[in-house]
């Protein structure tokens, strides 16, 4: 790739940051730099004093697995101005510039003219408070999922594995316990608990429920309804071209967040009649399950949007 096939802005500096487990490939605009660094806590308390001394209009990386997660703390801790972008996006901006083939310097490059044409919002990372306890919460489903593993794994096993498998349940069991207990302690004495047991009051919302959505959306009381749709990765975007009309589909979203939203939107629908007479009337129109599933799922994450912003609980007038 010709550097010079992409025009920076001479009064402006604009830094792409290209993360993978063991390194981080730097593109400074100014100058048109190409630096490595290791992914290490010495190495990327270079990048922020590199950053502070450059003083950048933007700096632009993605969301590579939890591998940015070390090195976004602390541009952040330095109040640098940040935007984690989404790869699937650069990579059809880098392809929509003529750019099919990829590698770390040509991928650092495209996030620092990404962050000058495109000007995506900053990102501002949550609270140490909701990051813990987005851990935790990620850490009991992971668990969970280890639990049904096994489980299914049992009735099939021989002897001799079925005594390993039960030994492993029981061990699962009480980790999931221990976990339970330490975001039950932790939500007793955080700041968000007033805003879980508003989603609470929501007939078919549990716990578990509550703490995930105010954990994995901080946003929920101060965004539009829209906005925490969008987030939650149930917005229904359309589908048209000339003439051509096709189905409004969902995508993107905080996947962690649309599961559980997914599974809420099943209890509500059995424990709450607005919900369950929402969902009737959809499927009696001829909707498909998942659509008017979908439905519930965006006029759930609303309402507990609503309740939030109102500060006031359930009463069915919000469905």
């Amino acid at each position: 790739m010709k550097k010079n096939n992409l025009v920076f802005s001479e009064k402006e500096v604009f830094i792409g940051i290209d993360v993978a487990k063991v390194s981080l490939a730097v593109f400074v605009s100014r100058g048109r730099k190409d630096l490595e660094f290791e992914n290490t806590g010495t190495d990327i308390r270079k990048i922020v004093k590199l950053c502070n001394r450059i003083n950048p209009t933007m700096i632009c990386l993605e969301a590579t697995g939890g591998y940015q997660n070390e090195l976004m703390l602390a541009l952040n801790k330095a109040g640098l101005p940040v935007s984690m972008v989404n790869p699937r996006q650069v990579r059809d901006f880098a392809k929509g510039h003529g750019y099919l083939y990829k590698n770390d310097k040509i991928d650092a490059q495209m996030l620092a003219f990404f962050g000058q044409q495109v000007g995506p919002r900053l990102t501002v990372l949550p609270s140490k408070e909701v990051r813990d306890m987005s851990a935790l919460s990620r850490r009991r489903d992971q668990i969970i999922k280890m639990l049904t593993a096994e489980k299914n794994r049992l009735p099939l096993a021989e002897q001799e594995v079925r005594r390993e498998l039960q030994g492993h349940i029981r061990y699962l069991e009480s980790r999931l316990a221990k976990i339970d207990e330490k975001i039950s302690t932790a939500f007793k004495n955080s700041s968000m608990k007033d805003d879980a047991k508003l989603i609470e009051s929501i007939p078919g919302v549990g716990p578990v429920s509550s703490y995930t959505f105010v954990t994995e959306l901080p946003e929920l009381g101060e965004a539009s309804n829209r906005a925490v749709s969008a987030l939650a990765g149930v917005a229904p975007f359309t589908q048209r071209s000339g003439k051509w009309i096709g189905r409004e589909k969902i995508q993107g979203g905080r996947e962690h967040l649309r599961t559980k939203l997914y599974m809420a939107a099943f209890n509500v629908i059995r424990w709450n009649p607005k919900f369950k007479e929402m969902f009737e009337k959809l499927q009696s129109r001829g909707k498909p399950f998942k659509v008017a599933l979908v439905a519930v799922m965006r006029k759930l994450i609303c309402i507990c949007n609503s309740l939030i912003k109102s500060q006031k609980p359930w009463n069915p007038n919000f469905a």
